[in-house]
This record gives structure tokens, sequence and C-alpha cells, in this order.
């Protein structure tokens, strides 16, 4: 974030990797004088509980856990019982929960 907020013309939103990452990236820019979402929107990813309770709330995108934790469970058992199972990505929907670390851009 120090790198970042220390551009010639700073980023006005940032989407981290996770939930963690992006509740330090608010202390970052908080400390560096940034309002968030004044002059920086930040997005998380992973909607961990504390997200809703951090200043200000974080925004964030909602894995469906349970139906993550379903599928692999359902590979799994694939496996065991001799069958194939094709390697590769499976999409599964996510949500985006907004909250109040996003603002459209003041410049």
């Amino acid at each position: 974030m120090t790198s970042l907020l220390s551009l010639p013309t700073p980023p006005t939103a940032v989407f981290c990797h996770s939930d963690v990452m992006a509740i330090g990236a608010m202390q970052q820019a908080k400390r560096l004088g940034f309002r968030v979402p004044h002059d920086i929107s930040i997005v998380g990813f992973d909607d961990i509980q504390f997200a809703e309770y951090c200043d200000p709330a974080l925004t964030t995108v909602s894995q469906p856990r349970y139906d993550i934790g379903r599928q692999a469970m359902q590979m799994l058992l694939k496996i065991l019982k001799g069958n194939d199972v094709q390697a590769g990505s499976r999409l599964l929907d996510a949500q985006l929960v907004i909250r109040e670390s996003v603002a459209p851009p003041s410049r």
C-alpha cells in the first residue's frame, strides 16, 4: 500500500487477495493519511467474520464455502470408489458483499 499510495497518481481502488490483506491495506492507508473509502476504496476476498466489524466495514467477495467443501468431498468419494475425476477448475457462484469500504472515486 505504501508503494501504491506513493505513486504520482495513486489508485482510487484496490482489490486484495484476501480479507486479511485488505484489512492490513486499510490500516496502512489510514496511517498514510488516506480516508477509506473517500480517498481509496478497498475490497477483500473471503468474507471472514471480522470483515463486517472493521472500520469501515469491509466490502468483500463471499465464497460458497459449503459448496466448495461439498464438491471436494464428492470428488474424494469418487476417487475412493475407483472412479476417474476430471482434473481442472470448478466454477461456483460467489457473491459481492457491499459494505462501507467502497465509494465512487472522488477525483
